[in-house]
């Protein structure tokens, strides 16, 4: 099975990340799998904007593989190469991310939502550990959260973040309906 699903259409590239049994959790094949992708997608000049989503409706991810953690040790958390980091894969494309957020981004993968240039949100999804952006384990600046936003997010109570609550924070840009997959990031990237 592909770890990571690749559709290209109308000159917009879906990345679908595809371990929902495992909440999409980043392997280091995953993590591969999705470098590739990145460099097909920056290969072709037709390409004008990607979305990145997630398999099933628990997680977009759920961050590192904690089995491959367990065995591996802590150096993926830390890697700055596109090849084994995928907020830096991401960042590498030179034409706009869309994060199509559905369940949980929870630890890389608040990360990696935090790594593309705009975040739509399903109104299922939910923003755990939000201090967490302040020390992000892929020793990476946040993008694209103005200081105002991070203020009035850490002075919330801690509890995991409903979509409408971070909406308008520049946590997500927009919100859909968690039915009927995809349309407005679809908008977004045309």
């Amino acid at each position: 099975m592909a770890l990571i699903m690749l559709d290209k259409s109308d000159g917009v590239a879906t990345i679908t990340l595809n371990r929902p049994e495992a909440m999409n959790a980043l392997s280091h094949e995953l993590r591969s799998q999705l470098f590739d992708a990145c460099q097909t997608i920056a290969a072709d000049k037709n390409i004008r904007a990607v979305i990145v989503t997630g398999a099933g409706k628990r997680a977009f991810t759920a961050g590192l593989d904690l089995k491959e953690l367990g065995e591996q040790g802590l150096g993926a958390a830390t890697d700055q190469n596109p090849a084994r980091n995928p907020c830096r894969a991401l960042e590498s494309l030179e034409i706009p991310v869309i994060g199509a957020i559905n369940g949980v981004p929870i630890t890389g993968g608040f990360e990696l939502a935090l790594a593309c240039d705009i975040r739509i949100a399903s109104t299922t999804a939910r923003w755990p550990q939000i201090w967490r952006v302040l020390i992000p384990n892929f020793s990476r600046p946040t993008k694209n959260l103005s200081s105002m936003a991070l203020t009035a997010i850490s002075k919330m109570p801690w509890r995991w973040k409903s979509a409408r609550l971070t909406h308008g924070m520049t946590m997500c840009q927009r919100m859909m309906s968690s039915s009927g997959g995809w349309p407005s990031s679809n908008a977004v990237a045309a």
